[in-house]
């Protein structure tokens, strides 16, 4: 009998799987050395980035007064110091806002425009020995330490009090202080910078004696704002009366004649002559100037300066220019004050206003230039008015004509609008000059300079201007600082709880909600 095979030996159990790790673990591994190198890489170029954005970056005021800024006259000057200049804040911390922050904000904006200028905050509570020191150094009084900015300009000092930064307002009482309510500091460190730069102080003097404007008064006949705008740019002004004199004063850079209304004597035109053809500076505005009290005796009369601006290549017209504004024109004899809309040149006293137009001005009379090819000045008109300027050279008619409307306008037809020249500044060397040259410049109104009327702005700016150009100051042929203007913005209770629920409440949620849906969808 067959003998039966064994059972088929049961089947071999399966292998065991691998232990954890292994090529699963390398992924995981180099998926975390990926992130890490790339968490490194950002963070490398944000470093990269911000050590680039520290040395190469720019500032962007963007306030209608350009309140965080510095104006580009400031700028100028300031791209022309070539010398350190250290300034010394001697106020509290910045972090205590108030005035002490507009200080220091303020000088840290000079730092950042020259790489010439740098700064010291110093707290004297915090450093009592640094105080002393500054103290002694600079002669200043105890009490002043933590009031005022020191100006330091290679050993010269000059010191800018909290009284001069800030424009107090006394009408509430004399307690506390009184109500700070204009910011002045760029107005007076800039002041100081150019004239410890300079070295020395620049003098202006307005002729006095004839009826001109007064740069000690105020109103109608007065000039104040004129002489303050100039005080703003470190000038020293002084009134100068000639009758009886043997000269135009010494140590003045330039001399004023603003408006004379009475004839100026012989004498003293012989005096302005000879400071000219020494090389001396000369601003003249001259109004168009008339007498007589009825029609009949209505008469142009003279100040006595004609003859001599003629020889300079200038010519005054006897005329009265008006201007036609919005297609009609503005003849009321009652008011002749008018914003004109004029025309400025290339030249270096007009060229930075040339974005503002108009000027509010007040009996205006032509100033042409023309040197009638002797080649004795070069010179050039830097003021016109608009294509539709009118010119009066008939005071009878214009005046009689001003006594009823139709008959005005009707008068108002028989002028051709065209555009006049009021204003040319002239340069000469004259053989007794020693190679100085002279300057001039005319203008043929002084409502650019009265305390009466609008105030000025733009006005004083081209006054400063012509200034700075008589005395040879080009670094400050710019646009001056305005007045800052300080919007609040005010919520109402509604508003406030509006931005209390979208920053605190709806913001965070919707951050929240974002990263639960993104979750669901990874864990899907």
């Amino acid at each position: 009998m067959p003998s039966e095979t064994p059972a088929t030996a049961a089947a071999a159990p399966p292998a065991p799987p691998k232990a954890a790790g292994g090529f699963g673990a390398g992924v995981r591994l180099a998926s975390g050395l990926n992130v890490a190198l790339l968490f490194a890489f950002a963070a490398a170029a944000v470093v990269f980035l911000n050590a680039i954005v520290a040395k190469r970056y720019m500032r962007f005021d963007w306030t209608s007064g350009g309140v965080f800024g510095l104006s580009p006259k400031t700028k100028s000057f300031l791209g022309k110091v070539t010398k350190p200049i250290k300034l010394v804040v001697l106020y509290p911390p910045a972090g205590q806002g108030g005035p002490s922050s507009d200080v220091h904000d303020l000088v840290r904006e000079y730092e950042l425009a020259s790489p010439h200028v740098s700064f010291e905050a110093l707290d004297p509570d915090r450093n009592p020995k640094r105080a002393e020191e500054i103290i002694r150094s600079y002669n200043l009084n105890p009490e002043e330490i933590r009031t005022g900015v020191i100006v330091d300009h290679l050993g010269k000092s000059k010191w800018v009090g909290h009284s001069k930064i800030f424009e107090q307002d006394f009408s509430g009482g004399f307690q506390g202080g009184g109500a700070q309510t204009k910011f002045k500091g760029e107005d007076q460190l800039t002041s100081a910078i150019v004239s410890l730069a300079e070295g020395k102080t620049p003098k202006a003097g307005f002729l006095k004696g004839h009826g001109e404007k007064d740069p000690n008064g105020g109103g109608e006949e007065g000039c104040a704002g004129a002489k303050e705008a100039l005080r703003r740019d470190n000038y020293e002004v002084e009134a100068v009366e000639l009758k009886g004199k043997d000269s135009i004063p010494a140590g003045l850079d330039f001399l004023v004649i603003a408006g004379p209304r009475g004839t100026i004597l012989p004498e003293e035109v012989h005096l302005v002559k000879a400071h000219l053809e020494g090389g001396g500076k000369l601003l003249v505005l001259l109004d168009p100037s008339w007498e007589g009290r009825t029609l009949e005796t209505l008469r142009w009369t003279r100040t006595g300066l004609e003859e001599l601006l003629q020889e300079w290549g200038v010519e005054i017209g006897d005329d009265l220019l008006l201007e036609n504004v919005q297609n009609g024109p503005f003849l009321s004899p009652a008011s002749r004050a008018f914003p004109i809309t004029w025309r400025s040149s290339s030249h270096e006293i007009t060229k930075s206003l040339a974005a503002f137009n108009r000027l509010m001005v007040a009996d205006v009379r032509s100033v042409r230039y023309d040197d009638k090819g002797r080649g004795k000045t070069t010179g050039e008109a830097i003021l016109k008015t608009s294509e539709g300027g009118m010119k009066v050279t008939d005071l009878v008619g214009f005046f009689g004509a001003s006594q009823d409307m139709r008959r005005l306008l009707q008068y108002a037809e028989t002028l051709t609008p065209e555009q006049h020249p009021i204003g040319a500044a002239v340069e000469a060397i004259h053989p007794a000059s020693n190679g100085e040259k002279a300057r001039l410049v005319v203008i043929g109104t002084s409502s650019l300079v009265a305390d009466a009327g609008t105030p000025k702005t733009y006005e004083l700016d081209l006054f400063v201007n012509a200034a700075n150009w008589l005395a040879r100051r080009e670094a400050l042929l710019g646009i001056s600082a305005k007045d800052p203007t300080r919007v609040k913005f005010t919520m109402t209770g509604g508003q406030v709880k509006l931005v209390f629920w979208i920053s605190v409440v709806l913001l965070p949620l919707g951050a929240f909600l974002l990263g639960g849906v993104v979750w669901l969808i990874r864990r899907s």
